[in-house]
């Protein structure tokens, strides 16, 4: 649809329904590993099919969290709050339930989560406009180093095409273009027959677990 020439690489989206052939229930322990092998998984992509397009791995064990635009961005419109002054009246335990004669009121330690929670809400836009910030500043300072990066490694081959007469320069950059997307299908070539490697390794050590457990 784009052209040919003009796709640089293709996604492919593979749906595998892991059932175990010894025992025909789902498993997907039996192919995978459990996470340990996951994250390995992981690792092993980035090496091979990553890394020498100028691809890192994302951070192992971050517990970052996914934030949804409309917070995102409602954080970066906010303005920052006014400090928030508590009365004394804030601070005087209030009435729980009326009664007749006698009412129930805070004891202190509810006084003290009523107060926190209200001071928390309060906050609480600043905190994530202030994650937003640092977030926003990280990805910048990970995108110059990125830039800075490919510029360091384009660097002679910019050099070499300054020297190339202008009317073959576009023939050369559709060369190394056509070379580049080989180099990288041949990368996930190389990826994908890893991971098959590695799960046909693990439903061999799987199938001698259950060999040795039925030989008991």
């Amino acid at each position: 649809r784009h052209g040919k020439d003009n796709v640089i690489a293709a996604n492919l989206s593979a749906y595998v329904v892991p059932k175990d052939p010894d025992t025909g229930r789902l498993n997907c322990r039996r192919f995978l590993g459990g996470a340990k092998a996951l994250n390995e998984m992981q690792t092993d992509f980035a090496r091979v099919v990553g890394r020498p397009v100028g691809l890192e791995r994302g951070i192992e064990g971050s517990k970052a969290t996914h934030t949804k635009l409309k917070t995102y961005y409602g954080a970066l419109e906010r303005d920052a709050p006014e400090h928030k002054n508590l009365t004394a009246a804030d601070l005087a335990p209030q009435v729980l339930k009326k009664g007749i004669i006698l009412s129930a009121k805070e004891n202190p330690e509810q006084v003290a989560k009523r107060i926190s929670q209200t001071i928390q809400q309060h906050y609480d836009p600043a905190i994530q406009s202030a994650t937003v910030a640092r977030t926003a500043t990280r990805q910048a300072k990970a995108d110059r180093e990125s830039l800075k990066q490919l510029q360091t490694r384009l660097g002679p081959f910019v050099k070499v095409l300054r020297d190339i007469p202008t009317q073959y320069r576009e023939k050369v950059i559709e060369g190394c273009v056509k070379l580049a997307q080989q180099l990288r299908q041949k990368l996930q070539d190389q990826a994908i027959e890893a991971q098959r490697e590695r799960a046909r390794e693990i439903g061999r050590n799987r199938s001698r677990e259950n060999s040795r457990g039925r030989g008991r």
